[in-house]
């Protein structure tokens, strides 16, 4: 304690030299946390996939689908058990500032190409059934589709 006075003291001289010195370690400290952040993401991801599931998608977007043509050639690839799509569009949730991803799948092989999405086998019939993809009344919420032209 007894040098805290002469810490001070140099510290309160430069100012601009301790204020950047202040400022660079911050900055580091914040992108070291968002950096770590990012990859424990990463991994979490990596821990909670499939390993024997392969996802093909569009090269230039996810909202550009590949040609059906496609699903009868991946089917026909050796060890492949399942083949299904997904087309991603628009949506959002109560107000279009709350967007959200939706997707329209194929219903047949969903749950099979998915097996750890658990779903009681009435509102699976239900889901199978309905043409607006609800599957139970608890899955209606006040989401909407946003029309292709933007309007």
């Amino acid at each position: 304690m007894k040098y805290l006075r002469y810490v001070v003291a140099h510290l309160a001289r430069a100012k601009r030299r301790t204020f950047l010195t202040v400022s660079s370690i911050a900055l580091a400290l914040f992108l070291f946390c968002t950096l770590r952040t990012v990859m424990t993401s990463f991994d979490a991801a990596l821990r909670a996939s499939d390993d024997t599931r392969l996802v093909v998608r569009h090269a230039a977007s996810l909202v550009f689908p590949l040609p059906l043509a496609y699903r009868d050639r991946l089917a026909q690839i050796q060890d492949v058990e399942h083949v299904g799509y997904g087309n991603w569009f628009g949506g959002f949730y109560q107000d279009p500032k709350n967007q959200i991803a939706e997707f329209a799948v194929d219903v047949k092989n969903f749950f099979l190409i998915y097996p750890e999405i658990l779903l009681p086998a009435g509102q699976r019939r239900a889901w199978r059934r309905s043409t607006d993809g609800s599957w139970g009344t608890w899955s209606r919420s006040p989401a909407r589709s946003i029309p292709a032209n933007g309007g």
